[in-house]
């Protein structure tokens, strides 16, 4: 499973969609209007276009406001984001800033592995997400778990992992202990 998931539609869906359908329709008016069917075939492109240019503005801009919010918080503020309920995609930035900032975050291990247990699809992605970007090496235990497969066949793969870091053992494919992320220099080291 590559990438992160998404989670919902959401209201920036809702705006990128209208925008979408507004800058169709106000490209096919002008340009049926000035340069009859030809012109309106080629506005309904431009609207579309532009539609989706100015739909993406909104996310861009919440993406942009999310991660200086992550990368200006302190230390506490991000094992606080980390420690919350409900864990989302802010939780695995926190701890992903954290091991840059070379903070232990490893406690956090269990709290994952639990997740990738879970009936939850989405919680199991959550998970799973969480591993691949802030416990790259362990996650490699387990490379072809998949939050999609069954909730047994996820609890088998989880139990393995359990069971290699109970054992203490490396990673299956590495080859230089405690160069997770976790352990990771801090930036600019």
């Amino acid at each position: 499973m590559n990438g992160l998931q998404y989670t919902r539609f959401t209201i920036f869906h809702v705006l990128w969609v209208a925008a979408l359908g507004a800058g169709a329709v106000i490209g096919i008016k002008a340009g049926g209007a000035y340069f009859g069917t030809g012109g309106a075939f080629a506005g309904g492109l431009l609207g579309l276009a532009s539609g989706h240019l100015v739909g993406c503005l909104p996310v861009w801009m919440a993406d942009k406001l999310f991660f200086r919010h992550i990368m200006q918080s302190s230390k506490e503020e991000l094992r606080a984001m980390g420690a919350a309920d409900n864990w989302n995609f802010s939780h695995t930035m926190a701890l992903l800033r954290l091991a840059a900032l070379g903070e232990e975050v490893r406690q956090e291990i269990p709290r994952i592995v639990n997740m990738l247990e879970s009936d939850s699809q989405l919680i199991r992605s959550y998970g799973w997400d969480a591993l691949r970007m802030v416990f790259g090496q362990e996650s490699r235990v387990i490379e072809d778990y998949s939050p999609g497969g069954s909730t047994e066949e996820c609890r088998r793969k989880a139990a393995i992992l359990k069971q290699a870091l109970a054992d203490g053992s490396p990673p299956a494919g590495t080859t230089t202990p405690g160069t997770s992320p976790s352990s990771a220099p801090a930036c600019g080291e």
